[in-house]
């Protein structure tokens, strides 16, 4: 008896704070505001445009799941960008990045 198993392939992209416990020490109630508008504006936009599926969000932390492991790439790349544009005329202890 044969049995078919599908296999499916799937990239898992992992957004982390960098250093968000100082962050949130210097000034919680800002970098809380920023992390919602850029969940919104950059990540959360980034990995829908590139097909993701988020299945674990915690302050600190984005997992999303990917069926290309080309589209999570291009999805990091392009949120790591966006922030970084965004993040231009931030003073440099209050900067966001992953």
């Amino acid at each position: 008896m044969r049995v078919s198993v599908e296999e499916k392939l799937a990239a898992i992209l992992v957004a982390d704070v960098f250093d968000y416990e100082r962050l949130i020490a210097h000034d919680r109630v800002r970098t809380e505001a920023a992390l919602q508008l850029h969940h919104h504006e950059v990540i959360d936009a980034a990995i829908a445009v590139y097909g993701g599926r988020i299945f674990e969000l915690e302050p600190d932390r984005t997992l999303a799941e990917f069926t290309s492991p080309l589209a999570a790439v291009r999805c990091a790349v392009e949120i790591q960008e966006d922030l970084a544009r965004r993040m231009i005329d931030v003073p440099e202890p209050e900067r966001i990045r992953l």
